[in-house]
């Protein structure tokens, strides 16, 4: 019965746009010396625009199918009514009553570009930051902005007595490696870490295309704990082999079966 008015139905309804996987940590990071931390707040950012979006599009497909439900029943009904009472045009009333409806629920897009705009704009600060502390930094006296404060570098080890509140754990030497490739929990996204010695990490976001992140750096500041070398984020090896990235949130990250195979 349903073969009688379904023929626009399939071309008309499935106009959806499922192919959303936005590369936001695929796309290359602007070369400068910008603050891990800034950049990693905004990889965070990206990763949840992307998954707003994702769940926006997964409840409009659910409120899609459900409609779609409800106006094959509306156009059986019109269907039996035409034809029980020896109408003629049956099928076509049938379909229109089925547009109809259907032409009351928007299409679905999963439109990841609002996401793509917000990183580019999130880097550039990034870079404006870093531009702005550099020349404060290394600037004279002279040429320093009015009322600009110099960054003072912090001692080795975090023993800078002038900026208490700033200080830093000290660095450890010995303990566990984080090596490999790993995978966020809750999403598709993947990490590579990589040893420099035996205290010094490396790690960047591996993108489906080929175009990786840039590698940040993290420094041994426990047996199996890591710091950034310009921020306060920190990788941490838990003892199941999962490992966990805690900033300004708390990330998940487990090893990638694929990639060991």
């Amino acid at each position: 019965m349903f073969g009688k008015f379904t023929g626009r139905r399939d071309i008309m309804a499935l106009t959806i746009f499922a192919g959303f996987m936005v590369l936001l940590f695929a796309l290359p990071k602007p070369a400068f010396a910008q603050s891990p931390v800034c950049v990693n707040q905004c990889d965070t950012n990206a990763m949840l625009c992307e998954s707003n979006v994702n769940s926006q599009y997964d409840r409009c497909l659910a409120n899609w199918e459900n409609q779609k439900r409800r106006c094959e029943a509306v156009a059986t009904e019109r269907w039996n009514y035409c034809t029980g009472n020896n109408s003629v045009g049956c099928d076509l009333s049938a379909e229109f009553a089925f547009d109809d409806c259907m032409a009351q629920l928007p299409q679905c897009r999963a439109d990841g570009q609002r996401c793509v705009e917000a990183d580019n704009i999130c880097m550039q600060r990034c870079q404006e930051e870093a531009s702005r502390k550099s020349a404060a930094q290394y600037a004279s006296p002279k040429e320093r902005p009015a009322g600009s404060v110099p960054v003072k570098p912090l001692a080795s080890g975090g023993n800078d007595s002038d900026n208490a509140s700033a200080k830093r754990p000290s660095r450890v030497s010995g303990g566990a490696p984080i090596a490999g490739i790993f995978q966020f929990a809750e999403t598709s996204k993947r990490n590579e870490f990589r040893m420099l010695g035996t205290d010094d990490m490396q790690v960047r976001n591996l993108g489906t295309n080929g175009q990786h992140g840039g590698w940040h750096k993290y420094y041994r500041i426990g047996p199996r704990k890591y710091q950034s070398v310009s921020g306060d984020a920190t990788y941490e090896l838990l003892e199941n082999g999962s490992v966990v990235w805690q900033g300004n949130r708390r990330i998940v990250l487990v090893p990638d079966k694929c990639a060991r195979e």
